[in-house]
């Protein structure tokens, strides 16, 4: 029998991919019709990544997870400062709400099925600007999610405490008995300031095998 009574699982990274900016800057431009300069392109993907460590943009991106409009305002600063226009920040924004752009892993099913046939309760816990129950259960993961944890429906976002604190709550499990799972450490890496296991897999490149089969073992 695990010694662990639950999985606390983020989202994004960890159980779905994120497709890449370039990826999602491509898609744009084809939902608005709009011919790609292979070097124009070039030249605006890399002023992206650019204005995203511009200071004012990191302090909207802190908070960016803790409401809908909170996400729409940081996001829509990033576009500013990169000199994207207004077309095009709105086509590349509306990706994110685009199934596509965030395809469910190969394994997750398959191992979230598996820790639940164990008798081990599971958590998604996530910063996202909005409700993934819709596509939990899309991706037939809905039978073995027992709490979900959104940042936009709390106000605050990890690494803050509560995050994980509410988790556990919801659960009715104590942290020594819990194990998180997410992919990166600034924000999944937290939890275990309150003693929960924490397991760090960085997020791969494409959509491919996660390795979440890891969990498993360190769940049996």
């Amino acid at each position: 029998m695990s010694h662990y009574r639950a999985v606390l699982f983020d989202w994004v990274g960890t159980l779905v991919h994120y497709q890449p900016g370039r990826w999602r800057l491509r898609r744009a431009h084809e939902s608005l019709g709009r011919p790609i300069d292979e070097g124009a392109f070039e030249e605006l993907a890399l002023s992206l990544g650019s204005a995203y460590s511009l200071p004012d943009v990191k302090e909207a991106m802190a908070t960016e997870d803790c409401s809908p409009e909170l996400h729409r305002l940081a996001n829509m600063l990033w576009f500013e400062r990169a000199g994207v226009d207004a077309d095009l920040a709105e086509a590349i924004y509306a990706m994110e709400f685009e199934p596509a752009t965030h395809p469910i892993y190969p394994d997750t099913h398959d191992v979230l099925a598996e820790i639940s046939s164990l008798g081990v309760s599971v958590a998604v816990v996530t910063n996202f600007h909005r409700d993934i129950r819709p596509a939990i259960t899309n991706y037939g993961l809905a039978e073995f999610v027992d709490a979900v944890v959104i940042s936009a429906e709390n106000g605050f976002q990890k690494p803050d405490e509560r995050m994980f604190t509410t988790a556990l709550d919801l659960l009715a499990v104590d942290a020594s008995d819990s194990l998180m799972v997410g992919d990166s450490m600034p924000s999944d890496g937290a939890a275990a300031s309150l003693g929960i296991d924490t397991l760090v897999l960085p997020m791969p490149g494409e959509v491919s095998p996660r390795g979440l089969d890891a969990v498993v073992r360190l769940v049996r």
